[in-house]
């Protein structure tokens, strides 16, 4: 899948799987599964890849949960977004407004027509309204953004513990 600035995103996976290797703590022998993004430079020069799927080797989970049937999407904008099932949709953007979003989940669109998202480690929720015109979309995150960053200053200061 190609950007409009003619770099091209590749979807792709590893996956190992040994019989002998249940309940084994050496790592070179343990099971392992990984989904990859990579992105190519326009004279195909691989820049970045980025693991997601399953936790890291240090336990440490992964932002974007194992799914299936991945897919890779190019928005209007450039911002690319990969989704899976159930209802599994993430943005990778070097864009400044939109590289906030890849701590967040989009839970789901509002009857309103507003994303509703939430931050993976905060637990907060993030609305932005959705312009009519998708060349507004930055704009609107970027203001969607900016208040929860107050709102939430707002209610760190509310409950911050006492001595």
């Amino acid at each position: 899948m190609a950007t409009p600035a003619g770099e091209t995103y590749a979807l792709s996976g590893a996956r190992r799987y040994r019989w002998e290797a249940v309940g084994s703590t050496d790592p070179a022998e343990q099971n392992f599964g990984y989904q990859m993004v990579t992105r190519h430079a326009p004279d195909g020069t691989p820049t970045a890849t980025a693991l997601f799927g399953q936790p890291w080797p240090d336990g440490t989970p992964s932002a974007i949960a194992e799914g299936e049937d991945a897919n890779l999407a190019v928005l209007p904008d450039g911002t690319v977004a990969v989704s899976s099932k159930p209802g599994s949709t993430h943005l990778i953007s070097s864009d400044k407004p939109f590289k906030a979003l890849t701590h967040f989940t989009l839970l789901e669109c509002t009857p309103a027509g507003e994303l509703l998202l939430a931050h993976r480690k905060q637990h907060l929720l993030l609305r932005v309204p959705v312009p009519k015109e998708l060349d507004g979309l930055a704009a609107a995150v970027e203001a969607a953004l900016k208040g929860y960053g107050r709102g939430r200053t707002a209610l760190k200061r509310q409950y911050n513990p006492v001595n």
